[in-house]
């Protein structure tokens, strides 16, 4: 009988430890609705207001813990769907042969939801109608502490030091990216205002809420494709493995990474099945915040200040460019 009880005292203690490592190694989603599979989505005022449009979408009263941005879009999005100058549009079908559910268009943006239940989303941009030295962005993110009065999307991660991965995940193509010449001149080199080009690009925001000075914050992104990928400029990078560079060196600091330094290629326009993304983004932005930009700038360089705060995904782009990026399966999760 003691036998039997010891035998069963070590099985209990075994499966307990069993379930003790499985929920450590659990991961957690930064999302509330993971794979952006709400039924509507906010949009964002092309300036910065704290406020959103909508939720727009199927239905009466689609739900959405989701917003599209439309940083300095000429032509904005509006909750009327598709306006009467509509140039940039949604095909019947998106990503593996989905049903178009609903769209927003405008002469220079159009945000499409495919697919019902398991959703795939077109984020689809022009770039004619942008003055020159002007960067306009079209991102999906999820509502987050900017919007306090919408239904919030985003959780705030424990501190960089605390989790030991960051797991990004995505399916992901790029139908359009292609340049004119307006604002540069081929290949596309010169400095900003004399250029035309696009990307395709990932954003996690951190912040420190306890840093000295009230709080700092931190953009990070990684290129995923950039229209310039194949040519001599310094955008060619984007496809090669480098440094991370320091884009803004003050509070907001921003820090431009790429997919290469992932082991993964950059997106390729119409490639011939979309692209299957994962990878751990802990290490390299763990790295960033322990490192800060050249010369410091007070940056405070500590992984236990630092939480991830937001997230984005979409295409940006100076001049006139044509920039359409498909993504489904989209996850941002820790452990």
């Amino acid at each position: 009988m003691a036998a039997r009880r010891g035998r069963a005292g070590r099985l209990a203690r075994a499966t307990l430890a069993a379930a003790v490592v499985a929920t450590a190694r659990a991961w957690t989603s930064l999302f509330a609705t993971p794979g952006i599979s709400d039924a509507g989505m906010y949009i964002a005022p092309e300036a910065f207001n704290h406020s959103l449009i909508g939720p727009v979408g199927l239905g009466p009263g689609p739900s959405s813990h989701w917003y599209a941005a439309q940083w300095n879009n000429p032509a904005p999005l509006q909750d009327a769907r598709v306006s009467a100058a509509a140039t940039v549009s949604c095909p019947a079908q998106g990503m593996g042969q989905r049903p178009l559910d609903w769209s927003l268009q405008s002469a220079t943006a159009a945000v499409c939801r495919y697919g019902g239940a398991t959703p795939a989303w077109r984020v689809a941009q022009n770039g004619d109608k942008v003055p020159c030295g002007t960067e306009d962005d079209l991102f999906l993110a999820p509502v987050g502490g900017n919007y306090p009065g919408a239904q919030q999307g985003m959780r705030r991660s424990p501190p960089l030091a605390s989790m030991s991965q960051l797991r990004v995940t995505m399916t992901a193509s790029l139908d359009t990216a292609a340049a004119s010449v307006r604002c540069g001149a081929a290949p596309q080199c010169g400095p900003g205002g004399k250029v035309d080009y696009g990307y395709a690009v990932l954003g996690i925001v951190c912040s420190a809420l306890d840093a000295p000075g009230g709080g700092q914050t931190l953009f990070y992104q990684v290129l995923l494709a950039d229209t310039r990928q194949h040519s001599p400029c310094a955008g060619g990078q984007a496809c090669s493995k480098r440094p991370l560079a320091w884009y803004f060196k003050q509070n907001p600091y921003g820090a431009s990474d790429t997919i290469a330094n992932f082991g993964a290629p950059c997106l390729e326009p119409r490639a011939a099945a979309p692209s299957v993304l994962e990878f751990d983004a802990l290490p390299q932005l763990r790295a960033a915040v322990e490192a800060g930009p050249p010369g410091g700038n007070g940056f405070f360089a500590n992984a236990t200040a630092w939480s991830v705060t937001g997230v984005y995904l979409g295409v940006g782009l100076q001049g006139s460019t044509s920039m359409t990026l498909d993504v489904a399966d989209f996850d941002v999760s820790f452990r």
